[in-house]
Order: C-alpha cells, then sequence, then structure tokens
C-alpha cells in the first residue's frame, strides 16, 4: 500500500482530479461486483481456479484505492476549502475517513458470516453510487487558485447537479401526487378570483383586487414556465 502511494502523489497533478476519482471508481465497482459475481455462482472453492482470481481482485482493490481515492479525496478536501475553513474541514474529512474504515472493518465479518457474496455487492453499490455524484457534483480543481475554484463551483457542474435535482423534484411531484410550489399559488391565487367573483366587483376596492389578482396569476404563470423550460435543458 505505501509503495503504490508514493507514485501516486509524486504524479497526481498530471492527471485531473475527475479522471483518477472516476477510473478509479469503476475499478473499486468491477473488482467489488466481479467477486460478488464469482461467490454468488459457486465458481469459488477450495479447489477451483477462480479462488486465485479472487485474491487478485482484493489486491486491485486495495491498490486501486490507494492510488486513487486515497490520494485525491485528501487534497480534494482541502483545495476546496477556503482559508478559514480549511483546517477544521481537513480534519473532519479526515476523522470521516477513520471512521468508515472502521465501519467496514466491524461490519464486514457480519455481513460475510450472513452471506458469502452480500458484503462485494453492497460496497460494490456504493462505489457505483458515488461515481454518479462525483461525476455530477464534482468540478476540477487541479491547477486552480482559492479564487477560481470558488467560481469552478458556480459552474457547469454545479449547474448539472441543479437541474438533475430539478428533474427529480419535478418527477417525485407528478409520480407521489405531491404539489409544487408554483401549483400551490396558482391555486390560491384562482381560489381568490372565485371569491372575488361570487362576491363581485361592488366598488372600487374590489376593482382593485381583482386586478391584482390577475397580476399575481401572470407572474405566478412567467415563473412556472421559467422553472419549466429551465429544467428541460
Amino acid at each position: 500500500m505505501l509503495l503504490i502511494t508514493i507514485p501516486a502523489l509524486l504524479f497526481v497533478d498530471r492527471f485531473t482530479r475527475r479522471s483518477i476519482t472516476l477510473i478509479g471508481g469503476l475499478i473499486l465497482t468491477f473488482s467489488m461486483f466481479l467477486i460478488g459475481i464469482l461467490y454468488a455462482s459457486h465458481s469459488v472453492s477450495a479447489t477451483s481456479p477462480s479462488r486465485y482470481l479472487v485474491i487478485i481482485l482484493v489486491f486491485v482493490f486495495s491498490l486501486t484505492y490507494a492510488a486513487t481515492w486515497a490520494v485525491v479525496a485528501k487534497i480534494y478536501a482541502s483545495e476546496i476549502q477556503p482559508a478559514e475553513t480549511r483546517s477544521a474541514a481537513s480534519c473532519v474529512a479526515q476523522g470521516m475517513g477513520f471512521f468508515t474504515n472502521w465501519l467496514v472493518a466491524v461490519l464486514t465479518p457480519f455481513l460475510l458470516a450472513k452471506s458469502s457474496f452480500g458484503a462485494y455487492f453492497l460496497f460494490g453499490g456504493f462505489c457505483i453510487t458515488s461515481i454518479g455524484l462525483l461525476w455530477l457534483y464534482m468540478p476540477e480543481t487541479r491547477g486552480l487558485s482559492l479564487e477560481d475554484i470558488e467560481r469552478v463551483f458556480a459552474g457547469p457542474a454545479a449547474q448539472r447537479g441543479g437541474k438533475v435535482l430539478s428533474l427529480l423534484k419535478r418527477a417525485f411531484g407528478r409520480g407521489g401526487g405531491g404539489v409544487t410550489p408554483d401549483a400551490v399559488s396558482l391555486q390560491e391565487i384562482s381560489s381568490d378570483e372565485q371569491h372575488v367573483g361570487l362576491a363581485g366587483p361592488s366598488n372600487n376596492d374590489d376593482a382593485s383586487s381583482s386586478g391584482a389578482i390577475r397580476e399575481r396569476k401572470d407572474v405566478a404563470q412567467a415563473v412556472a414556465t421559467t422553472q419549466l423550460s429551465g429544467a428541460g435543458t
């Protein structure tokens, strides 16, 4: 592990942070899923050649993690923070890393006791989920100043993630019977319109109230149209 970490630290700036993280994540996912498939298909036994493949894949996983995620995560956690929070944020990141390592070491024996392959599919699932989140929300920071990094975090990667969240909100709002804030506003405006219509514009105050309601309705419809078109692009 130490031998692979040293060249990884020396050459980490020759490649982008995203490429190291995403490629490393793909190798980690492949290793976990393949081991899980071998055990689930009962291909691994005390005499089968596939047992050597499992050993190789475990080493591939460990060495890949040490050369990619273990290195880039420490660098990335410090360089994306402003000066006033860098030390505290780095401590939190390191602490979470140690905690998750401890958690995996404690839980893995119990998981393997329940299923010979379940733990590998679980960890592979975590890896592939992390790849998706990193692809959406991890801007490139290699060679950038702190000011440039702040601008990068407001750039295309953040916008892409915002569009995905907007689409998910729309999907769950429609599928689960939820009501969006714009829909609530339009419903309230329609209710006010009905109330004014039933009462009738008996004086100038009612007429001005009716005009204000129509103006609110136009604004709410314009906002809803803008959000929907922005989320679809």
